[in-house]
This record gives structure tokens, sequence and C-alpha cells, in this order.
């Protein structure tokens, strides 16, 4: 073969193996929407649950339960349910009496105005200061409701 009718040889160089994915590692990717819709779902779910856990009612107490519990409540704030007795509308005193036991009662005194309906012999719920004194129980309302026994 003459010079310069050689065939040249081919040159071959290594192939390169083609790159390979790398494997799935099982997490999910969340898209920026999907995000945000997460949050906001989130945020109203934890508004929702402060906004009930205020609506939550407090407990009214028959006269009997808060004197058979008379040293626990003392000093507290209560909501009691009873009949009102020997009510003095210029001083603002009355006594609240349980409905089926009279002689559990508590000495109750209102300043400022009473509701429409109230007087002798109507059950209300009385909203104040529980406090024992040397004398027996007393309370100074905060508030009262008048109405129909069967409503509360």
């Amino acid at each position: 073969m003459p010079e310069g009718s050689e065939a040249a040889a081919p040159a071959t160089a290594p192939v390169a193996p083609a790159a390979a994915a790398p494997p799935p590692s099982g997490r999910r990717r969340f898209s920026a929407r999907r995000v945000r819709l997460i949050v906001v779902v989130a945020v109203v779910a934890v508004i929702v649950f402060l906004l009930l856990w205020g609506m939550v009612p407090e407990r009214i107490l028959e006269v009997r339960q808060v004197l058979d519990d008379a040293s626990s409540n003392d000093g507290k704030v209560v909501q009691v349910k009873g009949v009102v007795r020997d009510w003095n509308a210029t001083t603002g005193n009355f006594t609240l009496v349980d409905s089926s036991q009279e002689a559990k009662a508590i000495l109750v005194h209102r300043s400022g105005a009473f509701p429409e309906g109230f007087g002798e012999n109507v059950s209300v719920i009385v909203k104040g200061r529980f406090t024992v004194v040397a004398e027996g129980y007393a309370m100074t309302a905060s508030e009262i409701q008048v109405g129909c026994p069967s409503k509360y």
C-alpha cells in the first residue's frame, strides 16, 4: 500500500454513557398555588376555632348548687338561676331563692336599673360576684335576665 493510501484508522473516542435521571425521592412537590391554598385554609380554620371558642356559654347554676360548693365559688363570678323574693326597689336588694328549696338563698345587691318584668316571684338568672359573708351568702349583680324558666 502506498504511502498515503493507507486508510486512516478511525479515531474512536470513548462514548460517555448518557446521564441518568436522579431517582425519584418520594416527595411530592407542591406548586406555589397549592401552598397558598393550604395556608389560607389553615388560617381560616384557626379563625373559626377562635371564634367558636369565645362563644362557649357560661354554665348556669341553681342556687343550691352554688351554696353546696360555696367555698370554691367564693369570690368568683357566677350565673345563678333562682326566684326573686323580698325585693326592695329603693335599695336594690333582693333575695334569690332556689326554685325547689326555698331555704337556700343568696342576698343579691344590684345598683342600677332592673330589667323589664323584674319583680317578686319571678324566675331570673343573675350574673355577678358571689361571696361568703358572716350573715350568709351575698352576690353583687352585674347582669339580670328575666324570662320564662323553660328558656334556661
